[in-house]
Formats: structure tokens, sequence, C-alpha cells
């Protein structure tokens, strides 16, 4: 049977404010033991997080979701800069789930950042509202 490892990397993309992370999924094969990567979700995205997942030698091309705790410049700063990287790759697409106002701010932020990839849908999240993250 496969095994499922979940590892959770910190990425210092700011020096005062809100740590951004990245968690990684993989499966380890049962019989080759050999580790297949499968899915990465990025826990805010501050400034440089693109160069810093990058640095940290992970694939970009694997993050398909990005989680907002709030829409601080610390947590958000950096999403239009991976969407020009993903973009790039030819990523084709990205959910972004945070607070009430995520939708605002990324509409606000298209102007800029014209790409059609990724194609990038936004879910705001409160209190009442549950999101479930498709895998």
């Amino acid at each position: 049977m496969a095994e499922l490892i979940v590892r959770f990397y910190v990425l210092d993309c700011s020096e005062l404010g809100a740590a951004s992370g990245i968690l990684c999924f993989s499966r380890v094969g049962a019989f080759n033991r050999e580790e297949t990567p499968l899915l990465q979700l990025l826990v805010n995205c501050g400034e440089c997080c693109y160069r810093v997942i990058n640095n940290l030698g992970l694939k970009p091309s694997r993050l398909a979701h990005v989680l907002v705790t709030d829409l601080s410049s610390d947590t958000i700063s950096g999403i239009p800069s991976l969407v020009f990287h993903l973009s790039e790759r030819g990523i084709p697409c990205l959910s972004i789930v945070g607070p009430l106002g995520t939708e605002s701010y990324i509409t606000s932020i298209s102007s800029f950042v014209r790409r059609k990839y990724p194609e990038i849908s936004v879910c705001e999240a409160d209190q009442d509202k549950h999101y479930v993250l498709e895998i």
C-alpha cells in the first residue's frame, strides 16, 4: 500500500509580517519506495514567495491552491508575481481561498496582471462558509 507524505516548509519571505508556508503532498510507492509529488498548497503569498519556492527546489508547477489568512500586504503581495511565473510555465488554473475581500483584490490586480493562464478561481470563506479543496 502506498504511503502519503505531507511536508510543511516555512517560507521566509517577509522580515516583519506574517509567515508564508507551503504544504507538499507526496506519495511513496509500495514496491519501489519512490516518492511522487502530488500537490502543493501555498499558505499566504508574501513578496518573493515564488523565488523562495524555487530556491527550496520545489516544483511550482504543482502549485494548485493558495490559502490566504488575511488581506495584509505580508500575505498577498506576492500573488501578482506568482501569477506571472505560473503563466510562463503554462499552469492552467489556480484557486485562491481567502477572507472576504479576496475577490476584490484579485479583480483589482487583473488590470496589470494580464494573462490568459492560469485561470484564477476565488473563493471567499467566512465563519459560516466552508470550502472543500478538490485535489
